[in-house]
């Protein structure tokens, strides 16, 4: 059985969705994490992108914990896939379900792109959501449950959920895992996280946690325009989330209003801009990423410079200088930058300058 996972990408809303109450617009692309489940005497993982080409886990059913035998460094990137076998597993347990060993085996190579001098690297399209997303699919797929209906995507979601923020200890927002399950556009608005925090610390059922309504949780799809046109360009290194997320916590700390002035400012353009596509308005939609963009400029300068790098301003300008609205989509401090255009052949120019420029315009489209 295969079960293939998109990524995503962040349209609007980069922070301020961190914050309770607070949304953004995030989209599911055509870049998969592809699982693939079959029958098996032990529970096997083969990740070779995550480090760990073969490996036996065992399943503490009265711990509710699975148990591997990997050394320090693999363990810290099989976080997420741990995590997720971990919720599912108690998930069927809980529900007095006999946990049928399998053997899964994880792809995440579509994440990754080619740099001139022939190295593959990780590009921030959600991988981590994707690859927790996807094996609890596998999972519940390989034991005869739904996972297709809208009722099983809710519950894959909060599952995903669960095993994403523990992998994380306790951060982040859980857009990318909504996109990895709905597969679609979405705005996107977090549940309570300091009630979420509390729920998973008890360590209750977590089948009691998946069935209860979890407050402020909004998810709703948005059908983008005709002719949106999404660019995506990678600067050729990233910066990793968790220590951007550290840095933005030291300012949030420091200058707290100064950080909720931004929030509160981002979040009236994710909302406005919900409204301009909902009305198919071309020329606001423009706009309002614009206003996003220097709204995150902003804030990138008197945080200290690390989310809009150097080469994401080259990036985002080069694409404004062609006519379309332009950003960098995700946590910031390298990665990508996204350009929005209704033109076919401004997008094209858009991805010729970005190479004249030595940055790597990405395939990827909106699902």
């Amino acid at each position: 059985m295969l079960i293939k996972t998109p990524g995503k990408l962040i349209l609007a809303g980069e922070w301020n969705v961190l914050e309770p109450g607070n949304s953004c617009i995030v989209a599911a692309i055509d870049r998969y994490v592809k699982t693939c489940i079959k029958k098996s005497d032990k529970i096997i993982v083969i990740a070779p992108q995550i480090g760990v080409k073969q490996t036996e886990v065992t399943f503490d059913a009265c711990e509710k914990k699975i148990i591997t035998h990997l050394d320090a460094g693999q363990e810290k990137k099989f976080a997420f896939a741990k995590n997720a076998l971990e919720v599912v597993c108690t998930y069927l347990y809980e529900r007095d379900e006999t946990i049928d060993p399998f053997e899964v085996t994880l792809d995440s190579e579509d994440v990754y792109v080619s740099l001139d001098d022939g190295k593959r690297v990780k590009i921030g399209f959600g991988s981590s959501a994707a690859i927790t997303v996807s094996i609890i699919k596998a999972v519940l797929a390989f034991h005869d449950y739904d996972v297709f209906s809208d009722t099983a995507k809710d519950i894959v979601f909060k599952l995903a959920c669960i095993a994403h923020t523990k992998a994380q200890d306790y951060k982040g927002s859980c857009f990318d895992v909504a996109a990895s399950v709905y597969e679609t556009t979405l705005h996107y608005k977090r549940f309570c996280p300091k009630w979420f925090a509390r729920k998973i610390k008890k360590n209750g059922s977590i089948v009691s946690l998946v069935q209860e309504n979890w407050p402020m949780l909004e998810i709703t799809p948005l059908i983008l325009p005709e002719k949106f046109r999404l660019c995506v360009g990678f600067v050729g290194y990233s910066a990793t989330t968790k220590q951007v997320i550290k840095h933005m916590q030291k300012f949030k700390k420091k200058y707290t209003v100064r950080y909720k002035y931004f929030c509160a400012r981002i979040n009236k353009i994710v909302l406005a801009l919900v409204d301009a596509v909902q009305e198919k308005d071309r020329e606001n939609i423009l706009e309002l990423i614009k206003q996003n963009r220097k709204l995150l400029q902003q804030l990138s300068y008197e945080s200290g410079d690390f989310l809009e790098t150097v080469d994401l301003t080259k990036l985002i300008n080069r694409a404004e200088k062609c006519g379309a609205a332009s950003k960098l989509s995700g946590a910031g401090g390298g990665d990508c930058g996204i350009a929005v255009c209704f033109d076919k052949m401004r997008a094209e120019r858009i991805n010729r300058w970005w190479r004249k420029d030595h940055y790597y315009p990405v395939e990827a489209h909106i699902l």
